[in-house]
């Protein structure tokens, strides 16, 4: 599944540029930047960035996590947003805790229980806290001996 979020592009470029990324992962879908209005209390301009590369880079260790977290699933088959087994504060294919960062999330104008949202939250927790917020499933993304493979973008495990 293409990333089509602008953060999510920026932050990856911005981890690259500060030699965090060890591994680069590409994806073919040129992404196109929208248009943006500045507005000042006279008058209002429509400001249009550059383009973004075309090969937008992303973070293999999130894509892990995300497999070892939720198996890659964003919502239940009845649409309700997935929820933690152990704690249901955990929710969405990030297992992103609301008790911690519920509000967090909505002043950042994030909406966890959309996969758009849950993903952002994921990038900003992992560029403010490493991979810290998922320390309680790094027996499977931390494993070295695990062999992963990649399908339609995501990482998958036995």
């Amino acid at each position: 599944m293409p990333i089509k979020n602008r953060t999510f592009v920026r932050v990856s470029i911005i981890l690259i540029l500060t030699g965090i990324l060890s591994q680069i992962v590409t994806i073919e879908e040129p992404i196109q930047a929208e248009p943006v209005v500045a507005q000042t209390e006279a008058t209002s301009t429509l400001i249009t960035p550059e383009p973004l590369p075309e090969l937008v880079p992303v973070v293999p260790i999130l894509a892990k996590i995300a497999w070892c977290e939720s198996r890659n699933v964003q919502l239940n088959p009845d649409g309700s947003v997935l929820r933690g087994k152990i704690n249901s504060q955990d929710v969405g294919k990030w297992q992103i805790n609301e008790s911690y960062h519920l509000a967090e999330s909505k002043r950042l104008g994030l909406d966890l229980h959309t996969e758009e949202g849950n993903e952002e939250y994921a990038v900003h927790l992992f560029l403010t806290q490493g991979t810290r917020p998922w320390n309680w499933s790094k027996p499977c993304w931390g494993d070295e001996e695990r062999v992963w493979t990649k399908k339609n973008g995501e990482y998958w495990s036995k």
